[in-house]
């Protein structure tokens, strides 16, 4: 469902009363997404001002402008690997200070960092630690004009492009306030357009909502799509399926026979996998069943891990999981649901090392409020706190959730693996 609060605030008008009575109403801006697939030039007209050594050459290459000292610009960024000490931090607030009101609305700061476990003294990093801190305090100070603020931390010396291309444009419009890990060295692909060009695909939970719109991002890029759902009176995912030109399998994921019928639907070829299906059973601990305890960590967590191990994923795979803030945080209600989803996280933590040999990554999406048919049902009130406790103050669409999974599904994301990326506007659930 639309958010009320967005919509006015595009109106002259009621900004206008709202400021000029001072009434405590926010106003969030309305988040510029992007409409169409990967380019070969990601932040074609985006404009830049950067302090690094190569950022420049890196950003011009991906499309973007540099701006003039005196004009507003989409993105702000800045090279901190070479910070040294605490007394460096300075050139943060030197170079970030007089920029943070020329950021045009929907734009971009970003702070590349050396990962502190890559430092060698502790005053190196202290320095690297306090970026974290600077940047998801940032994104809550711009985050009311739909500016994102994010930090790359590196291991080693990986190639910034890709990050950059996803965090610099309008894909990571609900991205705010997160850390994204390089891990590696050198240059990745960068084949933007149709970057899944005959990639074997299946999504779990894809006839509606987050899955279905993966599905619809998917087929834009170029892969082959299988789309996996429980059998459903309406049709519904054939009818999304044929739609689309996909495949559509009925499937129970809990079953014994599901990694062998995705297995045999794809003619055992897969090249992405993306465990989207949940469901949730919310009651307090005292008040609910074993059964639906049971239930929730089966189809959350059980039947994820059980696919993960079993279904034949090729060299150069790509496996995301669909973990959740709530997971992350905890939540009243869902000690089931939040356990199943925190486990999810800490298995793509620990699982991913063991795959790096065929170059499979594997990561999480923590989805934060999303629009969907399942928040429009929520009563009013809780529905405000989840879209207003945020440094964007709005809520998510699965739109933005789609976008996150399908730029970690791409060759480019080579060097991001065992991360679990939060898609929630900056809440400040578990912040």
């Amino acid at each position: 469902m639309s958010d009320y609060l967005v919509n006015l605030s595009r109106k002259g008008w009621f900004r206008g009363t709202v400021r000029g009575l001072n009434l405590p109403i926010p106003l969030p801006a309305t988040l510029v997404r992007a409409s169409s697939p990967w380019a070969e030039q990601p932040l074609h007209h985006r404009s830049y001002r950067c302090e690094g050594e190569h950022l420049e050459v890196i950003l011009t290459g991906l499309g973007a402008s540099l701006a003039n000292e005196d004009e507003r610009n989409d993105l702000a960024v800045f090279d901190a690997r070479g910070l040294k000490n605490i007394q460096d931090l300075e050139n943060l607030h030197k170079f970030f200070a007089p920029l943070m009101k020329r950021l045009e609305s929907s734009g971009r700061l970003i702070v590349v960092g050396t990962s502190p476990e890559e430092c060698g003294d502790t005053a190196s990093q202290a320095a690297a630690g306090a970026l974290a801190g600077f940047v998801r305090s940032c994104a809550k100070e711009l985050g009311k004009g739909g500016v994102t603020a994010n930090l790359i931390s590196c291991q080693g010396a990986p190639d910034l492009a890709p990050a950059l291309a996803f965090l610099g444009s309008h894909r990571s419009a609900f991205i705010t306030g997160q850390i994204i890990e390089l891990k590696g060295n050198g240059i990745v692909s960068h084949a933007w357009t149709k970057g899944l060009e005959g990639k074997r695909a299946f999504i779990t939970g894809a006839a509606r909502g987050i899955g279905l719109v993966t599905a619809e991002r998917f087929v834009e890029e170029g892969a082959q799509v299988l789309m996996v759902d429980l059998d459903d009176k309406e049709g519904l995912l054939e009818k999304e399926a044929e739609r689309l030109g996909a495949k559509a399998l009925a499937l129970d994921i809990t079953s014994e026979s599901a990694s062998a019928q995705i297995t045999e639907a794809l003619h055992g070829n897969i090249d992405l996998a993306v465990h989207n299906a949940g469901m949730t059973r919310d009651r307090t601990l005292a008040k609910m069943s074993a059964e639906n305890w049971r239930l929730a960590l089966d189809v959350n967590l059980g039947a994820v891990e059980r696919l993960i191990g079993t279904l034949p994923i090729e060299q150069n795979g790509r496996i995301v999981v669909l973990s959740s803030v709530a997971g992350l945080a905890g939540n009243f209600g869902q000690t089931n649901y939040a356990a199943a989803k925190s486990g999810l996280a800490s298995l793509v933590q620990c699982h991913a090392p063991q795959l790096n040999a065929q170059n499979i990554t594997l990561n999480a999406i923590a989805p934060g409020f999303i629009e969907t048919r399942l928040t429009a049902a929520i009563p009013f009130a809780t529905r405000e706190g989840g879209r207003r406790l945020s440094a964007l103050g709005q809520g998510g669409r699965p739109l933005d959730v789609a976008e996150a999974i399908t730029f970690l599904c791409l060759p480019a994301a080579q060097q991001i693996t065992g991360q679990t990326m939060r898609v929630c506007g900056g809440s400040y659930l578990g912040a």
